[in-house]
């Protein structure tokens, strides 16, 4: 990977020689550290063509827009089978721990990830998924999701959340699921516990990101998380250089397989520890633990409805090429402040449209005011939330 993107990546080519080294001097996991650490926003700042590698044809790709956390959208493009290969170990993760190739599922996904077409072996009934918009108001889904009648769901946090208080009112015999999987934001033990004891089942979390896709999953043990070693190398760095096990850092990773826009030495934003003890459950993949990740507040209307962080965050994907940054922030139950930072192609119209897609999201009972800002700056822990809401649910 690290021969390929330096012959053929004109970011890495540059990365490479400013700091003098060659491929010739990566020889082992150490010596990884000797190439300095990328940033998304190093890659923002460039034009596509010089992060990808020549002679892509994009019309071929498969390609992502992550609004994150963070609100900096970013452009993923991966091929087909780079995407393939993210989907298998997705899949391990969840037939180790108690998913069936026969079992029906409900993804939670926002409106541009469902797919569509369905793959051949699902008319057999093999991997069948029925997907359902982070967008729409849980109680408006619950018909089609009694109908699935699933085996498993799997989402952020936040929906299974919302998908429990409302299965601990209607108490429906059709949504008993065997297996619950969280992903995309860090899963906090009150909503661990709430899920356990509405489901009865062991929530597994699994950590991953658009960049990467499945980094690591916790197993039945919940002893940490099983690192994709197949997928990824994760490096956990203080200020660039490798902690010990068992040390806080940054999560750095590097891609072993994304040949079409390579990932190396990326930092992805998280705070975790390697461990290097042994899981309980006997398998060997390595080990690391989560300390920090993604989580934010869903937002409350005024109509009692509860708007996932994700649901609006995702909906400033359009805007990635127009705006540099975003936050949201719900002021009272009837006015959200959006600030937002310029990018290249801002024009006048761009407020309108953001105002409009924000009240059509969130109704017309909400007073929605655009602030144009220099920068967002981090909170005290060095994270941007990109959605924040001082309205609590009662």
């Amino acid at each position: 990977m690290i021969r390929h993107a330096y012959a053929t990546v004109p970011y890495y080519t540059r990365l490479f020689d400013d700091v003098g080294i060659t491929p010739d001097d990566i020889h082992t996991r150490e010596d990884v550290s000797l190439i300095p650490i990328t940033t998304k926003e190093a890659l923002q700042a460039l034009p596509l063509e010089e992060r990808l590698m020549r002679g892509v044809d994009r019309a071929q790709c498969i390609e992502r827009r992550t609004s994150g956390s963070t609100g900096r959208p970013f452009t993923i493009i991966l091929s087909r089978d780079e995407k393939e290969g993210q989907d298998i170990v997705q899949a391990r993760a969840m037939l180790e721990n108690g998913m069936r190739l026969t079992d029906r599922r409900v993804v939670f996904v926002a409106p541009w990830q469902i797919p569509k077409r369905r793959y051949w072996f699902q008319q057999f009934g093999v991997w069948r998924k029925t997907y359902l918009s982070v967008f729409d108001d849980i109680r408006d889904q619950f018909s089609a999701i009694e109908r699935a009648n699933p085996h498993c769901f799997s989402g952020t946090p936040a929906v299974l959340r919302l998908l429990a208080y409302e299965q601990r009112e209607r108490k429906s015999p059709h949504v008993a699921p065997r297996t619950l999987f969280s992903a995309a934001d860090l899963l906090d033990q009150s909503t661990r516990q709430l899920l356990t004891s509405v489901f009865d089942v062991e929530v597994i979390d699994l950590y991953g990101s658009l960049e990467f896709g499945y980094i690591a999953w916790e197993c039945e043990r919940h002893a940490g998380y099983h690192i994709n070693v197949e997928q990824i190398l994760l490096e956990v760095c203080d200020d660039g250089t490798p902690v010990s096990d068992g040390e806080i850092g940054d999560a750095i990773c590097t891609s072993l397989h994304s040949y079409t826009m390579p990932l190396i030495r990326y930092r992805l934003g998280d705070l975790c520890a390697l461990d290097s003890r042994s899981c309980p459950c006997g398998r060997t993949l390595p080990l690391m633990k989560l300390i920090a990740g993604r989580a934010n507040d869903a937002v409350t209307l005024p109509n009692g409805r509860m708007l996932t962080p994700q649901a609006l965050a995702d909906s400033m994907v359009e805007f990635g090429e127009i705006i540099q940054q975003f936050r949201i922030v719900q002021e009272r139950t009837n006015y959200i402040r959006i600030e937002l930072v310029k990018g290249p192609r801002f024009n006048d119209e761009t407020l309108a449209a953001i105002r409009t897609m924000l009240r059509g999201l969130l109704g017309d009972d909400i007073e929605v005011q655009t602030e144009l800002v220099e920068c967002i700056d981090p909170d005290p822990s060095g994270k941007q939330k990109a959605i924040v809401s001082h309205v609590h649910s009662s």
